[in-house]
């Protein structure tokens, strides 16, 4: 006689419960360990129970049953590729508990010339914990989308090596957990004569995985896009005080240290801190600068100019400039109030980017030519809007005096001037916003700069000084 746990099976086995709680209490009655023990003539999944205790015949049922699940075999799948899932990965589960409540109620007394009392446990598969198994048995088959990405190099014309975007895949797990739940749940019950000890054929079923292709979040053309050229702008250091050979090493090592530089959106960029102090320690050679309003040789001298190409640029890419100082007086290789002053440990220039993809920096010199380039990529200004820069002298301040100091060493008749006096001014910067056809969009003030006057400083030798003129000579 074939016999399945049905609901007549699971209202007798409810009762069974109650009968377990009174067979624990009468442990004289039952045997040292309190255990209700099972009738004569009982097979469950083809397993001798009969007069077991129920911890006995759970003991049997599970090693029964974990040949069973290994029992199942699925082959997924998955493009030109083949997994093999064995039962035993998977949370395949049999309602064992019914079956030995089941069994408890069954009368005690059953003589083996009946037929037994055969029954069988349903497999089943909890879906969430399914779907858990299999993300993990399927996770070496997913691949990770790639987004494109690039990477400077100052050395080609276009300034970027890129690699393209590679697409992913996912295996969607939630329809292939479905199929397999519903190919064990559907397995129907196990002839009760045969045996999960071996005797059963294996269940095996075919699915084809659902595969997702996962796009990357960053393509060839947005890389490309977040590279374009923004602004560039160069000045020259010809001449007798620009060119010289200290100076000139000083411009090429902050333009080296510079290019190349990153800045993330809404990061700021902070020269001082770029190019790092100018001292003898620090490898920089000592060159004219100003300071106090005269020239002086100092270490690092020249790299005001590479901050004031910057400077340009920036204004021309539209970033918003945090700090910036101008020189004593006008320089003469930018325009009036268009120059960015920076020395170790005083005035600095800053920028901060304040848009939404990375500014790259790309500065070089062309020593032959005499000239700093600074180039920026980045996004390019919406609609092809560009920007112009215009200067104007717009006031002239008082003329300065002359200081004359006495120095006795000098011979008569003598002047050495140690600090020309120069006639202050005052520029304004602005920016010109152009559309892509060439029409003025708008001026906007950038900056108004006043240029102090400079008083004069003479030594001289004392006949000057006191205003004394010898009589002429006989």
């Amino acid at each position: 006689m074939k016999r399945g746990i049905c609901k007549k099976g699971l209202l007798l086995a409810a009762c069974a419960v109650q009968l377990f709680l009174l067979c624990a209490c009468e442990s004289g009655r039952n045997g040292a360990q309190g255990e209700a023990t099972l009738g004569e003539n009982i097979l469950i999944d083809g397993v001798n129970v009969s007069n077991l205790s129920v911890s006995e015949a759970r003991a049997a049922l599970s090693s029964a049953h974990a040949q069973a699940r290994a029992s199942f075999s699925f082959t997924v799948a998955i493009g030109g590729e083949q997994l093999k899932i064995n039962g035993a990965q998977l949370p395949i589960s049999f309602n064992e508990e019914e079956a030995l409540a089941f069994a408890v109620s069954l009368k005690k007394h059953y003589p083996a010339k009946n037929a037994p009392r055969a029954f069988t446990c349903a497999p089943s598969v909890d879906a969430e914990a399914l779907r858990s198994a299999l993300r993990a048995l399927l996770a070496p088959y997913n691949i990770a989308p790639e987004n494109a990405s690039f990477s400077f190099d100052a050395s080609v014309k276009e300034r970027f090596a890129y690699a393209g975007e590679r697409e992913g895949r996912e295996i969607d797990v939630a329809p292939l957990a479905a199929q397999i739940k519903a190919a064990v749940e559907g397995s129907g019950a196990r002839p009760a004569e045969a045996s999960v000890l071996g005797a059963a054929a294996p269940h095996e079923a075919r699915f084809e995985a659902r595969i997702v292709t996962l796009s990357p979040s960053y393509t060839l053309e947005d890389a490309k896009a977040d590279t374009a050229p923004v602004s560039r702008f160069q000045t020259s250091f010809k001449g007798s005080v620009y060119g010289k050979k200290n100076r000139v090493f000083n411009i090429k090592k902050a333009v080296g240290l510079i290019n190349g530089t990153v800045v993330p959106p809404g990061g700021e960029f902070d020269m001082n801190r770029t190019i790092g102090d100018r001292n003898a320690q620090n490898g920089w050679k000592e060159a004219a600068a100003i300071r106090d309003a005269t020239y002086v040789q100092e270490y690092g001298g020249g790299v005001c100019q590479v901050s004031t190409t910057l400077y340009n640029a920036v204004l021309m890419a539209d970033l918003e400039v945090t700090e910036r100082w101008h020189h004593s007086w006008p320089l003469g290789y930018v325009d009036i109030g268009r120059d960015a002053t920076i020395s170790t440990g005083g005035p600095n220039f800053k920028f901060k980017n304040n848009t939404a993809a990375s500014i790259v920096i790309c500065a070089y010199v062309e020593e032959d030519k005499k000239l700093i380039h600074v180039e920026l990529y980045g996004r390019a200004l919406e609609n092809g809007v560009s920007i112009k820069l215009k200067s104007y002298k717009v006031d002239t301040l008082e003329a300065p005096g002359e200081d004359l100091v006495l120095d006795a060493t000098l011979p008569f008749n003598t002047r050495e001037v140690v600090r020309e006096k120069r006639v202050g001014s005052v520029a304004e910067t602005y920016k010109e916003y152009y559309d892509a056809s060439g029409r003025l969009l708008k001026k906007v003030l950038v900056a108004r700069d006043k240029y102090r006057s400079v008083k004069g400083l003479t030594m001289v030798s004392r006949d000057i000084y006191y205003g004394y003129t010898p009589p002429p000579t006989p």
